[in-house]
């Protein structure tokens, strides 16, 4: 009986044998040349992803080499944006300060013209109260040369060629006249 079970496991393994041979092997075959096409697929795939990985490592270092001289123009323009930002603010430094002098010319020369003012305010009312005082003595004056005139005139109405009118003919000569 073991020889049996032992016939029966080499025949098994002999038919396991032909099987192999003859269904597995051929079929092998056809799958090792189906993955000698896969394996040309999968080589030019890879070649593709190489070359797209190629352009793309060229693009990036052709970035790079383009984002240096953009930080070096930038660098640039910022050197030249500093100095005329520091000339600006010197520039508006000395503007500051001539305002601060005008300022303090101008505040100066107010001062002095308030002064100036006041003295001439000063000299302006005492000029006035002398005028006002000359005025009066001038109308003073006028009233006194009126009836000094008015005095004169009626002098001079009462004289004749050669004598004075007395007031009652004086009288009578204007009477006529009128």
């Amino acid at each position: 009986m073991l020889l049996r079970i032992l016939a029966g496991c080499v025949g098994l393994i002999f038919l396991a044998l032909g099987i192999l041979f003859f269904m597995v092997i051929p079929e092998s075959k056809k799958n090792l040349t189906d993955s000698t096409e896969s394996q040309n697929q999968i080589v030019m795939a890879q070649n593709k992803i190489s070359e797209i990985t190629e352009k793309q490592d060229n693009k990036w270092i052709y970035q790079g080499f383009k984002l240096d001289s953009l930080k070096a123009e930038l660098i640039n323009h910022i050197d030249i944006y500093n100095k005329k930002i520091d000339s600006l603010d010197l520039v508006i430094e000395q503007v500051k300060f001539s305002m601060e002098r005008m300022d303090d010319r101008l505040t100066q020369k107010d001062k002095v013209l308030e002064e100036e003012i006041t003295r001439v305010s000063d000299l302006f009312d005492a000029y006035k109260r002398k005028t006002n005082r000359d005025l009066r003595q001038i109308k003073n004056d006028l009233k006194s040369i009126g009836t000094q005139i008015s005095e004169l005139v009626a002098f001079d109405e009462r004289v004749k060629e050669r004598s004075l009118y007395t007031e009652e003919e004086l009288k009578e000569i204007k009477e006529k006249n009128n």
